[in-house]
């Protein structure tokens, strides 16, 4: 769980930074007991999962957002269970695959958040895919003989797509889907769920909320920030209530 002045202390981390960095800083905050290089081992859907935990323990047990219909492209407001979002692993995602295809035997693992970081560095969409599905490629053969890594770069489509797909096969919680209506036209449809991005603009909003409550009791009072954070939520708005109403 993040404490009030966690939340201002990760903010202040992360703020402006691309969201796998700010991902990363949710998660060294939320989970202290962790080190960086074990955080950074982690493949993508265990930090997801991670952060959908730590979203529970923050923030409440369900998730409430709005999502733009594609077809009337009006906003509809969706709350949905954190419980249901979470996909239970069948077999250890930080193990190694295989696929075969077109003859080759592409033994490969799940990306990581130090991959993702690095694939952040991109600018470029289509390089910023095709980083991620060589740098998960462990290694290549076809029947006895090893396909040498120079070579790599050279697979055809068909066997990206088909990586890319086994990918996303052996870990769906890096992509969570909501299966949503538009309460405007009845439309059904997916909307792709960013915990990153949700989570971020969670804790972004509480932290000008608690600036601001600084801010305000700060120029009564005279008190310091950990000062007026020590006094708790409910403490705080009766404060500001007393401050209110003078």
């Amino acid at each position: 769980m993040l404490r009030e002045s966690q939340i201002l202390q990760a903010w202040e981390s992360g703020e402006g930074q691309p969201p796998a960095e700010q991902a990363l800083c949710l998660l060294r905050y939320g989970y202290p007991d962790r080190s960086l290089a074990q955080l950074l081992s982690l493949p993508v859907g265990e930090r997801d999962a991670l952060l959908f935990a730590l979203r529970e323990k923050s923030f409440g047990p369900s998730l409430q957002g709005a999502a733009r219909c594609p077809s009337c492209k009006e906003q509809s407001l969706f709350s949905v269970p954190l419980s249901a979002l979470r996909v239970s692993a069948a077999q250890p995602m930080s193990q190694t695959f295989q696929l075969d295809c077109e003859g080759l035997q592409i033994l490969f693992r799940l990306p990581t958040v130090s991959d993702l970081r690095q694939a952040a560095q991109l600018t470029d969409v289509e390089a910023v895919r095709s980083f991620l599905i060589r740098c998960c490629i462990v290694s290549v053969s076809r029947g006895d003989a090893s396909v040498q890594e120079s070579a790599w770069n050279r697979l055809s489509a068909q066997v990206e797509r088909a990586l890319a797909d086994a990918l996303s096969a052996h870990d769906p919680q890096s992509e969570v889907l909501l299966a949503l209506c538009c309460a405007h036209c009845g439309h059904s449809f997916s909307a792709l769920l960013d915990i990153v991005r949700f989570l971020w603009t969670e804790l972004s909003a509480r932290a000008e909320r608690l600036f601001q409550e600084v801010d305000a009791l700060a120029r009564v009072y005279g008190w310091t920030e950990s000062e007026i954070l020590q006094l708790g939520p409910a403490r705080r708005r009766r404060y500001l209530e007393l401050v209110s109403h003078e």
